[in-house]
């Protein structure tokens, strides 16, 4: 992997969190008042160029701005991903969901349609490589990665595979959220996967676009994950 500079670095950050937040390619304008770089947008329009070439951002041919690769997002989950801590309100909701019944499987299936709900994703629970349930498939329909109707095509083949997929990739995710995207991911290549091991040998995830606020979710898996431990 290129090493970036520091001025590399922080646009290459900035144009993932913009994407994330506006699904919209970044141009150097409102990158230059996102940043508190003391430079020009025509300097950088040069920097995204670079970043370019090296494979870490691209441009849709009808837009001028750029829009994160693979591996520009891998590299911003690995480098630069803030772990935010879920938000009191999403974390009450949360916790009022796996609170609300003492079946162990209803309260994980109760804890997805809550994690669906907070997170605005598809969230997934297996209580065993063949035994799976997911709730908010709507939500990753609704996302503009998801619109056309070729990709609708390709997901919904993805979930009619959905126990094949979730067989694929129990044995491997660890007591920490793992994060798998792009073309290591089983789901799909257009897609981001978070998932995490519970204390009774389960697996809860989030499916969305490459796009997901990985940093939100984090906290969000991550207070489920330990609520469901805990009540277990």
């Amino acid at each position: 992997m290129e090493t970036l500079d520091t001025r590399k670095e922080t646009l290459l950050k900035l144009t993932v969190r913009l994407h994330i937040e506006t699904a919209e390619p970044v141009g150097s304008s409102a990158l230059a008042e996102a940043s508190d770089l003391d430079v020009s947008a025509a300097t950088i329009r040069n920097e995204l160029a670079d970043l370019e070439a090296l494979g870490y951002l691209t441009h849709p041919h009808t837009s001028a701005g750029r829009i994160p690769t693979e591996l520009g997002y891998q590299t911003y989950i690995e480098r630069f991903m803030e772990k935010r801590p879920a938000g009191s309100e999403a974390l009450a909701q949360l916790r009022e969901a796996i609170g609300g019944t003492l079946d162990p499987a209803e309260r994980l299936r109760a804890a997805a349609k809550a994690l669906a709900a907070v997170s605005t994703e598809t969230a997934l629970v297996g209580f065993t490589p063949r035994d799976v349930y997911y709730t908010g498939v709507a939500n990753l329909f609704a996302q503009p990665e998801f619109r056309q109707f070729g990709q609708v095509t390709t997901m919904s083949r993805v979930l009619d595979h959905l126990d094949e997929t979730m067989e694929r990739i129990f044995p491997t995710v660890s007591d920490s959220v793992d994060i798998i995207i792009g073309r290591h991911n089983p789901f799909g290549v257009d897609c981001g996967t978070m998932v995490t091991r519970l204390g009774g040998g389960g697996i809860i995830a989030l499916l969305g676009p490459m796009r997901m606020d990985y940093d939100r979710n984090w906290g969000l898996l991550s207070s489920v994950a330990l609520a469901l431990k805990v009540t277990h």
